[in-house]
Formats: C-alpha cells, structure tokens, sequence
C-alpha cells in the first residue's frame, strides 16, 4: 500500500470516528484540498462508514481492546509510531488483570496423612484452598490377596 493509500484509509477512518477535516488534515499530513477532494471518492466513503459502524456498534472496544490494537501504531508515514506503542504498552502493564469470570485451574499436589494434617508435595494452594476434587494413590500398601 503506497503512502498516500495509507493517509487516504487513515484520514477515512478519523473522519469515522468524528474527528474535524481540519484535524485529520493535520494529523494525516496532508493539505484541506487534498481532504477535500479525498472526501468525495467512493473508498474514502466506504472505509469512513466501516469505521464509524464499528465505532458506534453495540459492543465498542474496551480499554484494554484499544490498548492492544495502540500495540500495533503506525506514523502517517506507515513507519511505526513507537512513542504510543511504548505508552500503551505501559498502560497495559499497569491495568489490573481481567476479571474474565473464570478462574483458572490450579495444579498441586496435597498429600492428606493418617493424622489429618495435609502436606503440599507439589506446587501452590491458592489461600484458603478447600480440596474440590481428590485423587487417591496408595503407597507401602500390600497387594490385596
């Protein structure tokens, strides 16, 4: 994709998501005529719809989703945007993680002795672990007759 396509999509999808000609012309890099003239072409109209269909969906991005997708940042030029890469990696590093609702599985071993007491032989119990599920191994028991 040649560089004036990339600012073309780009300034589409500002224009999408609400931003003024003035600014996109800016942030894109080009003049208000070039926009102008842009504006009218059936791609232009095309990606700035897609965008702003996106953009106003049921379901928008979250935070994290936009952070992500800021992982990936490109200049006008096309070369990558490092200084917001860099930001939202930084962002991202510092967000709680998500609670998806699920837990995940933990893998430990217990062993439970004849006096009751329980001795972890593998891993770690999350606190206040209470055994939801137990395997039983015999060990140093006769083979039943």
């Amino acid at each position: 994709m040649r560089a004036n396509e990339r600012q073309l999509r780009r300034a589409a999808q500002l224009r999408g998501r609400g931003w003024g000609l003035a600014e996109i012309a800016k942030e894109v890099g080009v003049s208000t005529r070039t926009l102008d003239r842009w504006v009218k072409r059936p791609e232009f109209r095309q990606e700035q719809e897609r965008t702003h269909t996106e953009a106003t969906a049921e379901k928008p991005l979250t935070l994290r989703q936009t952070l992500e997708a800021m992982l990936l940042a490109t200049k006008p030029s096309g070369a990558p945007d490092w200084q917001a890469r860099a930001q939202a990696a930084h962002t991202l590093a510092t967000l709680p993680p998500e609670d998806t609702g699920e837990r995940e599985p933990q893998v430990f071993a217990v062993r439970f002795n004849e006096d009751g007491s329980r001795e972890v032989t593998f891993g770690t119990p999350p606190p206040g672990f209470e055994p939801v599920a137990i395997t039983l191994s015999f060990a140093d028991v006769p083979d039943p007759p």
